[in-house]
């Protein structure tokens, strides 16, 4: 399986990371490492049809397993995602693919994922009121229901 990180480079979590109920004193669902935080790729290997690196995060002294899609390098441009998954939100515009109005501006919705995109940032794939299928969204689209 090929790598995109070599063992004692800095990385950088995309996402906050949860408990799983694989680390010892961290709970399910608890807090475990947030978005931002960097460490340095120990090895890497396959897990359950991915790749996972095991990233040490100093400044917790903690080792995390964690995702390639979870990564980026610890030197490349980041900010924090402006929502969150299950965050209401609103259509800051009309929204609308191949001529079909997916959400009319000011339509309420909620954040059912959030992805990073190289070179793009965070989309949001986001369930509208009303609508039948999931919009891809960029930040500029949204905001915050007031």
């Amino acid at each position: 399986m090929e790598t995109r990180y070599r063992n004692g480079e800095e990385v950088r979590l995309l996402y906050d990371i949860v408990g799983d109920g694989t680390v010892h004193d961290v709970g399910r669902g608890a807090p475990l490492m947030c978005a931002g935080a960097t460490g340095f790729v120990k090895h890497s290997g396959p897990y359950l049809d991915d790749l996972v690196y095991d990233v040490h995060f100093l400044e917790a002294d903690r080792i995390v397993g964690c995702r390639e899609k979870e990564l980026i390098p610890a030197d490349h441009p980041w900010s924090r995602p402006a929502y969150e998954r299950s965050q209401t939100v609103v259509a800051a515009m009309e929204l609308a693919s191949q001529g079909t109005t997916l959400a009319k501006q000011g339509t309420t919705g909620k954040v059912s994922a959030v992805r990073f995109v190289e070179g793009k940032g965070y989309v949001y794939e986001v369930s509208f009121d009303g609508a039948d299928t999931l919009a891809l969204v960029f930040e500029r689209q949204l905001k915050e229901r007031p």
